[in-house]
């Protein structure tokens, strides 16, 4: 909405944002609805006045005046059934009008001002896309949109966030691709300077950077801009990832909807809605990764409950190679061959030491049971209790037919003190002997932990 605004002083505040086209165009429709709501007041005398230089009775009538027009702005909003995220970015937007001219109100006057708020917003229903929806979607796209759409259903970051990316922020041959994010001071408070995109989001990102200056150069030419401001625009905006404004991405989200058939609207009173809009792919994003706490994290919510927000950089690139596989549109890759063999490595080691040290427990359980010499007067087997007092070890039986813990017999305890004597020494050994004799790794439990005993008592008495 480009209307003119009839007011010298206003136009001197836009002025300040002629090269922030979203920015400028929020302030504008904010500032238009202040003007209707206010038709008699004549906002050049208004802001005529610095109230730094005036007494502090002229200042206060000031601040009066302004609490009054902005009363009657938020009436008029309420009034009009404009959602609840609207009335707060129009109100953020004549809040900097107001201190632009040096007419600040105090927290009590904002608080009676909010409190004139009785209405909650427009609640809409929004759906997650499938794969196949998303498919159909990207097939009616150009480079463009089908590079935007990916990007943002891969990062899962707001539409304004990708369109502050620069060039310098792209890191695509990085594994994975990594963008860094321009974050700013904003109530949501998001932590997360940098996103990961999938190898497919990056093929479309470069065959859409081979086209990328050929959009932008239609597009300013298309405008009705002078001369001297398209050129502003292009030394300003050279440097931009998208060049392309919020209004302008919804525009083409909007028709690529009608063009494929999901045009579906949901309602609110008199308000409507597409069902598939562009917060849908942030709905992906956290759907489809399968894994919460990841998707959270990366979508810039605030939770310090997260365990992601303890977690180092690469351990969180590591996450998403493993699940980004989910966001993959036209193929489900595995992941990338050094990375994949180097989990296979991993994984096959770790598994070969469970079944080692899982040998080596039944091994020593059979030989503890074989070796121990139990209370003739037992019923039945018992089971080792200890604690810790004053630095030494206590050990306990306790019989699992009445349930009753008991002092250890001295056979018992002897056999016991052995085992857990010079427990460190005893593990070095095991693993020393292991590496010297793997043949053994292949015999009978028994027989196996006979062996090493004998060897581990030889050792000793040498010593």
């Amino acid at each position: 909405m480009n209307t003119s605004i009839n007011s010298l002083k206003i136009e001197q505040f836009l002025q300040q944002f002629s090269h922030k086209e979203a920015l400028l165009r929020k302030h504008r429709n904010a500032i238009n609805a202040l003007l209707k709501a206010n038709i008699e007041t004549n906002f050049d005398i208004l802001f005529s006045k610095d109230p730094r230089k005036l007494s502090r009775k002229q200042e206060i009538d000031i601040q009066d005046q302004a609490e009054q027009v902005i009363k009657k702005f938020v009436i008029y909003l309420e009034n009009n059934n404009l959602s609840a995220t609207t009335i707060t970015n129009y109100l953020s937007s004549i809040k900097n009008l107001f201190e632009y001219f040096h007419i600040e109100l105090s927290q009590s006057a904002w608080k009676q001002i909010k409190s004139l708020r009785t209405h909650n917003g427009t609640t809409f229903h929004t759906m997650t896309p499938t794969k196949e929806e998303i498919k159909t979607i990207l097939s009616m796209s150009d480079a463009l949109e089908k590079a935007f759409i990916l990007t943002m259903l891969t990062t899962g970051k707001r539409e304004q966030e990708l369109l502050n990316i620069e060039l310098e922020d792209l890191h695509l041959n990085e594994q994975p691709p990594r963008i860094n994010i321009q974050t700013r001071n904003t109530t949501t408070k998001r932590r997360t300077p940098f996103a990961y995109i999938t190898e497919e989001c990056k093929d479309a990102l470069e065959s859409y950077m081979k086209l990328r200056d050929t959009y932008f150069l239609k597009r300013i030419e298309k405008s009705n801009l002078k001369t001297i401001d398209k050129q502003k625009i292009i030394e300003t905006n050279s440097n931009k990832l998208f060049h392309i404004s919020d209004r302008t991405i919804r525009a083409h989200w909007n028709d690529l909807l009608n063009k494929t058939g999901f045009n579906e609207f949901c309602k609110n009173g008199n308000k409507k809605r597409h069902t598939f809009n562009l917060y849908s792919l942030r709905y992906f994003f956290r759907t489809y990764l399968e894994n919460p706490d990841l998707a959270e994290y990366l979508l810039g919510h605030t939770n310090i409950s997260n365990k992601y927000f303890n977690k180092q950089e690469h351990e969180i690139k590591e996450d998403y190679l493993l699940y980004s596989k989910n966001l993959y549109i036209y193929s489900n890759p595995t992941l990338p061959q050094e990375i994949r063999e180097e989990f296979e490595g991993v994984k096959e080691i770790t598994q070969e030491r469970v079944k080692i040290l899982e040998k080596k427990l039944e091994a020593l359980v059979t030989y503890i049971q074989q070796s121990t010499t139990y209370d003739r007067e037992a019923p039945a087997p018992f089971s080792l209790y200890h604690t810790y007092k004053d630095g030494k070890r206590i050990d306990y039986d306790m019989d699992k037919k009445d349930r009753e813990i008991k002092p250890i017999s001295k056979s018992k305890q002897n056999i016991i003190n052995d085992c857990y004597k010079d427990d460190i020494e005893w593990e070095l050994f095991q693993e020393e002997y292991d590496k010297e004799h793997p043949e053994d790794l292949k015999l009978d439990e028994q027989e196996y932990w006979s062996k090493v005993w004998t060897a581990y008592e030889k050792t000793k008495q040498k010593k």
